[in-house]
């Protein structure tokens, strides 16, 4: 009786809402509650969808009150997604392919917040929203801009970026508000300065950086096999030059030019590699936190295109799969790779720096044997291999699944929209889920790939 008299309740109180207030009734209503109060606390921890229809509430209407994310009185973290850092850090201006990159990609930080926490990205279609609460993900709250208009009384915790950058933080009047820029942390994101420390820590002779003119004597000499010179700060595939023999006119240019913006570049042999890697950790005061491992996936010219989620070292060869627990000669590569980030984390930590870092490393193959070079790149940011590490915690144990990211074509973003996933009490079992909104991507879509299940169609590399 008690739950009859309540849906009556609600749907008087509906009928005269309805009367009162002009246009759409959900966001009447969320612009009406006062602090603590919103839209997520007051729909309580459970959910009844019949009970709210029975009351008057539209289809379209619940499913949005199903998913919609918010505070239920925690202040929330404010998480935001940006595909230039290391353009900022270098301080050039991001280009326009940056800011498209970063629309399609803002929703990602989701899978790094938590349901009462704030995504800066435009809202997603409920019906994305709608299979990630499905697939058991708890949605967060989603805003176009880092603004106090935007997120309204409710005042956050922190603002998260996506990296640290010399740009001022929001005035969000934080609780608890971001350290500000330190010159000292570009370092960290310059692939030349992680080469100098991997080169004073191991004596290693590849990948040296010079002064330009020792640059120049290295690049412009280079033996017969193939190469790549990278600008110290790029990201995924971008800003670097790959040849094989002496320079051509057009490659010395490049190099030229390069040289000239930045002061120096990074050369190194094209290593054939056999597992491309990323470890992670989290720099705290207290000191450096290790998170895991991710093994990333990349196209022929260098781009990231996705993770294996899990067990990073699932399907590997057995050669190397031995190679990567073989203490014979010292510590097995997975220590290896583990001591360099936390060796990194410590660089970071005596810079001041507090948050998360990647390092990228290569098992690489060379004259017939495996080779590991644990210290590649380091990036002082939040990153996608970081976001493949949160994916692979919400498959089903021994399941394979892979992440992906691909370009955008209208045949795949139909797929992905049509695409299935199933779930279990253990986790997602086998299927397919979008993980950025293929309705309104432009650029770029990921999905997630579980159980040796995959789109029916592949966009094309």
């Amino acid at each position: 009786q008690v739950y009859e008299d309540e849906i009556r309740h609600v749907a008087t109180g509906l009928v005269w809402f309805t009367r009162w207030s002009e246009g759409d009734r959900l966001q009447a209503w969320e612009d009406a509650l006062v602090p603590p109060l919103t839209v997520a606390r007051a729909r309580g921890r459970g959910f009844d969808a019949e009970g709210r229809a029975r009351a008057g509430f539209t289809a379209p209407e619940i499913e949005r009150l199903r998913v919609v994310g918010g505070s239920r009185g925690r202040p929330p973290r404010v998480l935001a997604f940006d595909a230039a850092v290391e353009d900022r850090v270098a301080g050039r201006a991001p280009g326009p392919m940056a800011a498209r990159v970063t629309r399609d990609l803002a929703v990602l930080p989701l899978f790094l917040a938590g349901a009462e926490d704030v995504v800066v990205a435009r809202p997603p279609s409920t019906a994305f929203l709608t299979r990630l609460a499905d697939a058991g993900i708890e949605v967060p709250r989603f805003v176009p801009e880092a603004t106090r208009e935007a997120l309204g009384p409710h005042r956050p915790h922190s603002y998260v970026p996506w990296g640290a950058t010399p740009l001022p933080e929001p005035d969000l009047d934080a609780l608890h508000p971001g350290s500000p820029w330190d010159p000292r942390w570009a370092a960290l994101s310059s692939k030349s300065a992680s080469a100098r420390r991997a080169r004073e820590l191991w004596s290693d002779p590849r990948g040296l950086v010079d002064e330009p003119g020792g640059v120049w004597t290295e690049v412009m000499e280079p033996g017969d096999g193939p190469w790549v010179i990278k600008a110290p700060f790029s990201t995924s595939g971008t800003a670097r030059l790959r040849g094989q023999g002496p320079l051509d006119a057009r490659q010395r240019v490049w190099v030229e030019r390069t040289l000239a913006r930045d002061g120096e570049v990074l050369w190194q042999p094209w290593y054939e590699r056999v597992v491309d890697v990323s470890t992670h950790v989290t720099v705290l005061d207290e000191g450096v936190r290790l998170d895991g491992c991710s093994r990333f996936l990349t196209a022929s010219a260098g781009a990231y295109r996705g993770a294996v989620l899990g067990l990073w070292t699932r399907d590997l060869d057995r050669d190397v799969l031995r190679a990567v627990h073989d203490r014979s000669a010292g510590p097995c590569i997975r220590e290896r790779l583990e001591e360099a980030a936390r060796e990194a984390g410590r660089w970071a930590h005596a810079l001041g720096y507090r948050g998360p870092l990647s390092l990228d490393a290569a098992i690489v193959r060379e004259h017939g044997a495996l080779r590991v070079h644990p210290w590649l790149e380091t990036n002082a940011r939040s990153t996608l291999g970081r976001v493949a590490l949160a994916l692979g915690g919400r498959t089903a144990p021994q399941t394979p699944a892979v992440w992906r990211v691909e370009r955008h074509s209208a045949a795949l973003a139909s797929a992905l929209l049509e695409a299935t996933l199933d779930v279990g009490p253990e986790g997602w079992r086998s299927g397919v889920l979008p993980t950025n909104d293929p309705a309104t991507a432009d650029v770029l879509l990921t999905w997630v790939e579980v159980g040796g299940v995959g789109v029916a169609l592949a966009s094309p590399e």
